[in-house]
């Protein structure tokens, strides 16, 4: 990462929770994507399949070092119909624990190797999506929707101390 940005490289760091030790050696970064696949461990291991049986303890501590940076941070929802678009005070809890600046609400689109998963039909719309964006900022007094993208299926809600702050510096990775 130093390397990447002594060449003025942006780097974006994407991880599902599984390995927090390896996220708190992460000194610096343009931004640090953690995933939340569920809001709750009986359906995160049901829809993650994950490979540790301490699962929800590694994705909890995870969001905890996340809540200590101090580069850019984001939260990944993404939705699938009737897999985990219920428990929204579960996601709420997970969040703010976090207390990422972005929190990304994005539908799961059925392409790639997840075809052999998921059928077409577990695509939220941007209806969904947009409705449940707004339920969950409810939750999250903090936050506030800034941004959609249409034809991604994507809601950005931003931290509100951060609104404002969203155009990445360069000079300062």
């Amino acid at each position: 990462l130093e390397e990447f940005h002594k060449r003025g490289i942006s780097t974006f760091i994407v991880t599902n929770g599984q390995f927090p030790e390896e996220v708190k050696k992460i000194k610096n970064t343009t931004q640090l994507y953690v995933s939340i696949d569920a809001p709750d461990k009986e359906s995160l291991k049901k829809i993650g399949n994950p490979v540790f049986r301490d699962y929800w303890e590694r994705l909890n501590k995870t969001l905890e070092i996340l809540a200590t940076r101090k580069y850019r941070t984001a939260v990944r929802l993404t939705l699938v119909r009737n897999e985990n678009m219920e428990n929204l005070k579960g996601y709420a809890d997970l969040i703010k624990k976090a207390n990422p600046c972005f929190v990304e609400v994005k539908s799961y689109m059925w392409v790639g190797e997840s075809q052999k998963q998921y059928e077409y039909k577990d695509m939220p719309s941007m209806k969904e999506v947009r409705d449940f964006s707004e339920n969950l900022s409810i939750l999250l007094e903090n936050y506030e929707i800034t941004d959609e993208h249409t034809p991604s299926r994507v809601v950005l809600l931003t931290r509100k101390d951060f609104i404002g702050k969203e155009k990445i510096d360069f000079s300062k990775i």
